[in-house]
């Protein structure tokens, strides 16, 4: 059985401001690693969400 997806929260606020952001990972490395980690219905519903 499949893992359900955890909605993540991210901080209002980044600690120490814009500089704070620089070992953030990118909205697209996120993206990449929540694909390889989805089951094929989880990319399904994801794709079936974004083209609509």
């Amino acid at each position: 059985k499949p893992a359900t997806a955890v909605p993540v929260t991210l901080p209002a606020k980044v600690p120490g401001g814009q500089t704070g952001l620089k070992n953030t990972p990118s909205a697209a490395a996120m993206l990449e690693f929540w694909w390889q980690q989805a089951s094929p219905e989880e990319r399904r519903a994801f794709l079936k969400k974004v083209s609509n």
